[in-house]
C-alpha cells in the first residue's frame, strides 16, 4: 500500500510543474482540472481524494498534462531534474515518465533512464526504466542501451526488473549477440515468471534466434505447463530453423517433449501451409504415443490439414492402435470437406473397422455433408439398422437429423429407430425427425 502522504508529496510536486509552466502549457488550467477527474473515473482516487494502491497512476496522468509543453527550457528541465533527485520513488517515477514523454533529447532520456535502471533503489522506478527503454529502437546510443537492459537482466534482484529488461531487450536489438547471450542465461532464472517473459521475448526476434532452439526446446520438459506452453509458443515464433530440432523430438524424445514438438510442428506447419516430412514422420513411426500425437496436432490444424490426409487415412484402415484410428477419424470429423475427395475409403474404413467409437465419429462426418448425398443417406440408413453398437446407432441418427433431407426412406428410418429399446437411440432419432419435419420445403436429395 502506497502511503497517502507519497502521493500528496508527488502530486504536490507535479501540480506545483504544471503551474509554473505558466504559458509552456496549452490550456493549462483545462489540462489540470483533467488530471483529478480522470483518476477518480478509474478508481485510482475517490471522491474525497483517498488513494487506493494504483493512486499513482494519478500521477501518471499528471505525467501526460505534462506532455503538452511546448517548452522544455529553463524551468521544465530544472523542475525535472529536482524531482529526479527526491526520495520518494513515485515522484522520481513520474519524473521519469514526464521527461520521456516531453520529448526531450533522446541521447538524454536514455542516459538518465539507464542511469537509474543501474543505480536507483527502488524496484518500481527501475522496472520504469526498462519500460522506457523498450519503447522504440532508434536510440542514439542503441549499444550502450542494450548492454544496459542485458545487464539488468543478468543482475538485477527484482523479477520484475528481469521481466521488462528481457521484452525491452527484444525491441531494442533482440537479435544482437549480446541480447542472445543475455536471453540464454535468462532461461536459466530461478523465477518463473522471468523464463516466461524471457520465452515471449526470443519468441518476438524469430528467425534471428535460431541459435537458441536448444536451450528454449529445454523447457519443453518443464513440469510448469505455462512454461511448455510458452516454449511452444517460441518454438513457432522463430519458425522454420526450429523444424529439425522439433522433428528429432518429435520421434526420439519422451512422451511429453514429443506432443510438445508435435503441436510446435503443426502450427509451424501452419503458418507455411507447405506439409512439412518431420510432421509427417510421425506417422510412421513405430512407437504408439508418437503416432496419436501426431494426428493430434495435425487435427488441431483443421481444413488445412488436407495435405495430410492420405496418411491420415491409411492409419484409419491399418494402424493396430484402436486409440489411434479414432483420433484419425477425429480429424477427418475436423476437416471437415477437406476430407470430401476421399469419401469413399473413409466408408470402406467404417465397413471394416471394430471400434464403435471410430464408427461414430465417422458417422459423425457424414453428417456434415452437403451437396450429392443419396449414397451417404443410404449409407446411414443401413447402419442405424444394423451396428451393433447403439453409439454409433444413434450417431447416425444425429447426422441424418443434421442432413435434413425430408425424403420417406429418411423419415420411415428415423420412426423406426425412434421405437428403439435403447433410449440413446430413441432420443436422437425422435430429435432428428423433429428438426426434419419442421422443414419448411422438402429438398430431395440428388441422385447419384
Amino acid at each position: 500500500m502506497i502511503r497517502d502522504k507519497r502521493f500528496e508529496i508527488s502530486l504536490v510536486l507535479l501540480a506545483g510543474l504544471c503551474t509554473a509552466l505558466g504559458g509552456c502549457v496549452k490550456n493549462e488550467p483545462r489540462q489540470y482540472r483533467f488530471i483529478v477527474p480522470k483518476a477518480q473515473k478509474f478508481g485510482y482516487i475517490d471522491q474525497t481524494g483517498k488513494q487506493d494502491e494504483d493512486a499513482h497512476d494519478t500521477g501518471h496522468e499528471a505525467a501526460r498534462a505534462l506532455a503538452a509543453c511546448e517548452d522544455l527550457s529553463g524551468e521544465v528541465s530544472k523542475k525535472l531534474k529536482e524531482m529526479l533527485k527526491q526520495p520518494d520513488s513515485i515522484v522520481r517515477e513520474h519524473a521519469l515518465i514526464a521527461m520521456s514523454g516531453l520529448g526531450s533529447d533522446r541521447r538524454h532520456v536514455a542516459g538518465v533512464a539507464m542511469r537509474l535502471l543501474s543505480d536507483d533503489e527502488a524496484s518500481r522506478v527501475r522496472v520504469r526504466a526498462a519500460s522506457i527503454l523498450g519503447e522504440r529502437s532508434d536510440w542514439p546510443d542503441r549499444t550502450a542501451v542494450v548492454k544496459a537492459l542485458a545487464n539488468a537482466l543478468h543482475v538485477d534482484k527484482s523479477p520484475g526488473v528481469r521481466m521488462v529488461s528481457a521484452l525491452s531487450l527484444a525491441v531494442v536489438d533482440g537479435r544482437s549477440r549480446e541480447a542472445l547471450e543475455a536471453f540464454r542465461e535468462s532461461l536459466q532464472d530461478t523465477d518463473t515468471d522471468v523464463v516466461l517473459y524471457t520465452l515471449c521475448a526470443i519468441g518476438t526476434v524469430g528467425t534471428h534466434a535460431q541459435t537458441l532452439v536448444p536451450d528454449v526446446a529445454e523447457k519443453l520438459r518443464s513440469d510448469d505447463p505455462r512454461v511448455v506452453d510458452r516454449a511452444i509458443a517460441t518454438i513457432v515464433g522463430i519458425g522454420s530453423p526450429a523444424v529439425e530440432a522439433m522433428g528429432r523430438k518429435l520421434l526420439e524424445a519422451d512422451d511429453d517433449e514429443c506432443r510438445a514438438a508435435s503441436i510446435a510442428l503443426a502450427r509451424i506447419d501452419a503458418n507455411t501451409r507447405v506439409g512439412l516430412p518431420e510432421l509427417a514422420a510421425g506417422f510412421t513411426s513405430p512407437r504408439d504415443v508418437v503416432r496419436l500425437y501426431t494426428v493430434g496436432a495435425v487435427r488441431e490444424l483443421g481444413p488445412k490439414a488436407s495435405v495430410y490426409v492420405p496418411s491420415i487415412l491409411s492409419i484409419l484402415r491399418t494402424d493396430r492402435n484402436a486409440r489411434v484410428r479414432w483420433a484419425a477419424a477425429t480429424a477427418i470429423l475436423t476437416m471437415g470437406a477437406g476430407a470430401k475427395p476421399h469419401t469413399n475409403d473413409i466408408l470402406k474404413a467404417m465397413k471394416g473397422e471394430s471400434s464403435y467409437r471410430v464408427r461414430a465419429t465417422i458417422a459423425e462426418w457424414i453428417g456434415q455433408s452437403t451437396g450429392n448425398v443419396s449414397r451417404l443417406i443410404d449409407h446411414l440408413i443401413d447402419e442405424m439398422k444394423t451396428d451393433e453398437s447403439a453409439v454409433v446407432r444413434a450417431a447416425c441418427a444425429r447426422s441424418l437429423g443434421n442432413m435434413g433431407v425430408r425424403e420417406e426412406r429418411v423419415i420411415s428410418a428415423l420412426r423406426a429407430a425412434s421405437t428403439e429399446k435403447d433410449v440413446r437411440v430413441r432420443r436422437d432419432a425422435t430429435d432428428a425427425l423433429r428438426r426434419i419435419q419442421g422443414v419448411a420445403t422438402p429438398s430431395k436429395s440428388p441422385s447419384d
